[in-house]
């Protein structure tokens, strides 16, 4: 059985970006749908690759503190036909 994700109030699991979205207000923050994923795998991807070509980690314009990783290619096969859009 699939369950929806909360990503209707999930602001993020930064401790960080949480104390801020309480101090300030949920209206202080915008947030963006920059890619919708059809497997947890895909998102897993996905959020590695956004957050690691963009610098975050390197930069602090970002909350973004880690990136943990664990994939198998298996789990992205469905992706190797779209390789333009992978990376």
């Amino acid at each position: 059985m699939r369950v929806e994700s909360d990503w209707q109030s999930y602001y993020g699991s930064s401790v960080d970006l949480l104390e801020e979205v309480s101090r300030y207000g949920k209206d202080a923050f915008t947030r963006e749908v920059i890619r919708l994923c059809t497997t947890r795998a895909e998102t897993n991807y996905y959020e590695a690759f956004y957050i690691l070509t963009s610098g975050a980690l390197l930069s602090t314009t970002f909350y973004n503190k880690w990136v943990s990783l664990k994939l198998h290619k298996s789990t992205l096969t469905h992706l190797q036909e779209k390789k333009g859009e992978v990376g």
